[in-house]
């Protein structure tokens, strides 16, 4: 919605190059990983902070609202929790 394209919402993955800016393919491709923990934290670090960008980018665009404080709440807890491994 955000990059004026919502043709291949049911298929998100499909034409994909075609739907979206090399940097948002970049920053997608950044949000998965291999099957190990490490990688996943990553990769769901990368995840986060991006849904964070896109969500207040579509706020301030009058898109969308979202609950901000929560936001910064949630974004505290991979930095606390999951080292165990």
């Amino acid at each position: 919605m955000l990059r004026g394209s919502t043709t291949h919402w049911l298929t998100p993955s499909r034409a994909l190059e075609q739907d979206l800016p090399a940097a948002d393919r970049d920053r997608y491709t950044a949000t998965t990983s291999a099957a190990r923990p490490e990688d996943v934290r990553i990769a769901a670090r990368h995840s986060w902070q991006w849904s964070r960008e896109l969500a207040a980018e579509a706020a301030d665009r009058r898109l969308a609202t979202y609950p901000a404080e929560l936001h910064h709440e949630i974004a505290a807890l991979p930095a606390t929790q999951g080292r165990e491994g």
